[in-house]
């Protein structure tokens, strides 16, 4: 069977150059699996032994993991140990564990007091992903699922996550959602969105009505890590019926705070509480 019929069939072979690369990239990381803390040194010898795999090619793997920071070598005992930079996909994954941590209580507490949904996203990208919620405990409620991801410029969420950003890397966003496909920004989009931006930045959370689910209302906050960079968003969300302007403003005051608290226990001094 041809590669073109089996793509038409919903399946693919791979070459032999995709499978040398998938290889090498199962071996670079099972070598990575074999140090710990009862071993944080190991031979090329040792790791050979353990995977099974001949020292020349352990070495060549290492002579890589070497060159980006990821093991040392000792000079003195030529035994090799994780390196520094391997605490920064460590460090992404511990600060987002602590952020849900943090944020866990305060969800709650919002919800207890809202009774309505309390979501938390953080940024990927052009969109933002949900990564925890407590769901309101009324019949009608708005329903988020963990995972759920939606565009940086549509909604409280994506919103006040974008007026936080730097502003290269915000100007680029807004460039690129220009040419999306499915919710492309015209000119004068663009130009609302920028003023929404700084109106955001400005008084500490942003709103939404209607504008991405018919219906919801929903309020959000930035929360901030010990860099100063916005970390995640803070969102309580519901039902248009329920949400009059008062209470409306109650919400997004009552996420700012929360959101405001939240930053200080991740270490971000300079945001205090205002009376």
């Amino acid at each position: 069977m041809t590669q073109r019929s089996n793509e038409q069939n919903g399946t693919s072979r791979q070459t032999g150059s995709d499978s040398d690369v998938i290889d090498a990239v199962d071996r670079t990381l099972a070598i990575l699996e074999c140090f710990s803390t009862q071993r944080p040194e190991l031979g090329i010898s040792e790791i050979s032994r353990e995977l099974g795999i001949h020292k020349s090619t352990v070495f060549r793997s290492l002579i890589s993991l070497e060159a980006r920071g990821l093991v040392v070598k000792n000079p003195r005992t030529r035994r090799y140990a994780v390196g520094p930079k391997i605490l920064k996909p460590a460090g992404a994954y511990l600060s987002r564990v602590d952020l849900q941590e943090k944020a866990r209580p305060h969800m709650e507490s919002i919800c207890t007091i809202t009774k309505e949904t309390v979501s938390l996203y953080v940024p990927a990208g052009d969109r933002c992903v949900c990564i925890d919620r407590v769901e309101s405990p009324l019949e009608v409620r708005r329903v988020i699922r963990i995972g759920e991801q939606v565009p940086l410029h549509l909604g409280s969420s994506g919103k006040v996550l974008l007026a936080h950003l730097p502003n290269s890397v915000r100007a680029a966003l807004l460039s690129r959602f220009v040419d999306d496909s499915m919710n492309p920004l015209s000119a004068a989009d663009r130009e609302s969105l920028e003023w929404q931006v700084a109106m955001i930045r400005q008084q500490g959370f942003a709103t939404s009505h209607e504008e991405r689910v018919s219906m919801v209302f929903s309020a959000s906050a930035p929360i901030f890590d010990s860099g100063g960079e916005v970390a995640a968003a803070l969102t309580v969300s519901g039902p248009t019926a329920r949400f009059n302007e008062e209470r409306a403003l109650q919400y997004a005051e009552l996420v700012r705070r929360a959101a405001l608290e939240i930053s200080e226990e991740m270490g971000h001094g300079l945001y205090r509480l205002r009376s």
